[in-house]
């Protein structure tokens, strides 16, 4: 009798031992990787969904557009930039980029970067929660926070009669007797047990994202009391982003009691009351009507664990700097690198006006507009540009610079081009400041409408208030819009038959074209190269002849 149950008790205490040693090593190593960028990956797709969620409900006029995003390559940014904890800092960080918006000061008006810099000690705590967390925490929010009802059971109204008819049934017993009532009983029990189950695992059960949500407001809650020591005006504002949920304590830790049981398999007996359903409807229908205060909850969580990555970010850079805000439509920088280059080459210009860029093909046009634009919305974001000095008005980035057509669409490369370009204007109509980057305008035409159209665009926002930033092959319209921009150009050298670069800008508009010497040094056939050549002496000949 006693060998069965000794057996059972070193059986759990081995358990027992073997998860606290886990749990032990798993915080070891959380603690280990506090001061290195996490590994996990982004959780992209959860941060898009979230995104579209919040322009979907909440638009933001101001906001990077998709066509800008997708230009600059702003997923890659982002996955470069991110070293968040938690899945809720992932996600307000990839918002902040969207939505082109400065981080909220603390408490106290000091900056939240600064402020975690200075404070390391309590910056690692912070991040070990949030580690905690995890990189998962807080995925799945947008349904919660944007389309509450779209979570609502079926058949929700009858959640409380389901969950109070076994103790109804109790009447019955008198009247068809003990043995009859008690089997009516457990059938109705096993009824509510049977659909809490099946409610909970049905696809698409937002039982999962109510849990998440309940591990985040946990953790608001313990940062709360850790700041409470150190930094009260911080522990004051999680308090009071905290304040709307105290009715949903209940609630919520009953559902993440009820998941728990149900990952490990275990058994609830509180499924026989449909305890986790009237818990789900109550919190859900909570929820339908205080979005904002879960809004602010993610905010405030995000924010903080944006600001400790942004410190750790600054951290790991050989170069960084805080913007310097001005009211004049310009943009001026020293050492200006694009943060998705491994071996960036550093520029350094100051543009108060449009300007134009010319150069050869591969000459570094288009990485250098997607450096300057990539550097404004990380300077109004993250405070953070990958400069020595970075000088800039606030305001919106456009660009028209992948543009591509669609078969699926009908839409040609032409008609794209124009519906980017359509899109800056109409926002550069309203007067509000824009910064515009253009790579090859209108270049899906013919060579005399193509620079006919684009000089009249060019110079039409040029007398609205943006500042145009523009790359373009045509070297007549960069001499046509001589008076309302700044000429500037990249160069390369054939040297030893092979083309170099040295991705510098110059200012003045460009001399030399490539094309033909880029074709002979990737081994064209010779024959050809000459026969190109030859044709292109004889247009430039015709075009002299006719000016």
């Amino acid at each position: 009798m006693n060998q069965p149950l000794l057996l059972l008790v070193a059986a759990l205490a081995v358990l027992l031992v073997y998860a606290v040693q886990r749990t032990v090593r798993r915080r070891a190593k959380l603690r280990r990787s506090l001061d290195t960028a996490p590994s996990p990956e982004p959780e992209l797709a959860a941060a898009r969904r979230f995104w579209e969620s919040f322009q979907k409900h909440r638009p933001q006029p101001h906001a990077v557009d998709n066509l800008t995003w997708d230009d600059l390559d702003m997923d890659s940014v982002f996955t470069s930039v991110n070293c968040c904890r938690s899945g809720a800092g992932s996600l307000w960080l990839y918002t902040r980029l969207r939505l082109q918006r400065p981080a909220d000061a603390l408490p106290s008006g000091e900056d939240p970067v600064e402020f975690f810099t200075r404070e390391d000690a309590l910056c690692r705590k912070m991040k070990y929660r949030l580690a905690l967390l995890g990189p998962h925490g807080g995925t799945g929010a947008e349904a919660l926070l944007f389309d509450a009802s779209s979570l609502q059971l079926p058949y929700a109204r009858f959640a409380w009669l389901a969950a109070v008819l076994p103790f109804a049934s109790f009447a019955l017993w008198p009247l068809i007797g003990v043995g009859e009532g008690l089997t009516v009983t457990v059938l109705l029990l096993l009824a509510n047990f049977m659909a809490c189950i099946w409610l909970r695992s049905r696809p698409g059960s937002g039982f999962p994202v109510l849990c998440g949500f309940s591990s985040l407001l946990g953790c608001a809650q313990e940062l709360e009391k850790l700041f409470s020591r150190e930094s009260p005006d911080n522990a004051a504002e999680l308090r009071s982003a905290c304040r709307a949920f105290r009715p949903l304590r209940f609630p919520l830790s009953v559902l993440k009691w009820n998941d728990a049981a149900f990952q490990a398999g275990l058994f609830d007996p509180s499924c026989f009351f449909l305890l986790p359903v009237l818990s789900y409807v109550y919190v859900v229908r909570r929820f339908e009507t205080h979005a904002d205060d879960g809004l602010r909850l993610l905010r405030a969580l995000g924010g903080l664990d944006v600001a400790a990555g942004t410190a750790l970010l600054r951290g790991t850079l050989p170069c960084w700097c805080r913007p310097e805000y001005t009211q004049d439509a310009e943009v001026s920088f020293t050492d200006l690198c694009h943060p998705l280059l491994d071996d960036p080459v550093p520029n350094s210009a100051s543009f108060v006006r449009g300007a134009l860029f010319t150069g050869s093909n591969a000459s570094g046009k288009s990485t250098f507009l997607k450096a300057v634009a990539v550097n404004c919305i990380l300077a109004r974001t993250l405070d953070t540009c990958f400069a020595r000095s970075f000088r800039l008005r606030r305001g919106a980035v456009f660009t028209s610079i992948a543009v591509r057509d669609s078969i699926l669409a009908g839409t040609s490369y032409f008609m794209a081009e124009l519906l980017s370009l359509r899109r800056i204007l109409r926002y550069a109509e309203t007067g509000e400041f824009c910064y515009v980057f253009i790579d090859e305008i209108l270049r899906g035409t013919n060579t005399v409408e193509r620079v006919a159209a684009a000089q009249a665009a060019l110079e039409y926002l040029a007398g609205k208030n943006c500042l145009v930033l523009a790359a373009t092959h045509d070297l007549e319209l960069a001499q046509l819009l001589t008076g309302h921009y700044d000429n500037y150009h990249f160069r390369e050298e054939v040297r030893g038959g092979e083309v170099q670069f040295d991705y510098k800008l110059r200012p003045g508009p460009s001399t030399t074209r490539n094309a033909l010497a880029l074709m002979e040094t990737m081994g064209f056939p010779e024959q050809l190269v000459e026969a190109a050549r030859k044709a292109a002496q004889t247009q430039q000949s015709a075009m002299a002849h006719a000016e």
